[in-house]
């Protein structure tokens, strides 16, 4: 694929290791997709409804809600930011 997310989206399902279909049957507040939606939509152009769609998040506002948790979490949690950067990176 040559969209721009999907390289965010692969990275951070080898990262988990865990597939697509494994991590949309996860909870919809799973703490995996909230980072993944956040890195997806601060890096790229994908719309809200795309990226819960994906993910397994439900609605678009629960959605951005986690994503907003997220980024919140993100200023405390080391551990969570050596994550996101490990998954950007990759």
């Amino acid at each position: 694929m040559t969209d721009p997310f999907f390289p965010h989206l692969q990275a951070g399902l080898e990262y988990f290791q865990t597939t697509q279909s494994e991590l949309c049957d996860a909870r919809k507040s799973d703490w995996r997709k909230g980072l993944l939606a956040e890195l997806i939509q601060a890096e790229t152009t994908m719309r809200l409804d795309w990226i819960s769609g994906e993910l397994g998040m439900g609605t678009r506002s629960w959605c951005c809600y986690q994503i907003c948790k997220t980024r919140i979490r993100l200023g405390k949690d080391r551990k969570l930011r050596k994550s996101r950067n490990a998954i950007k990176d990759d």
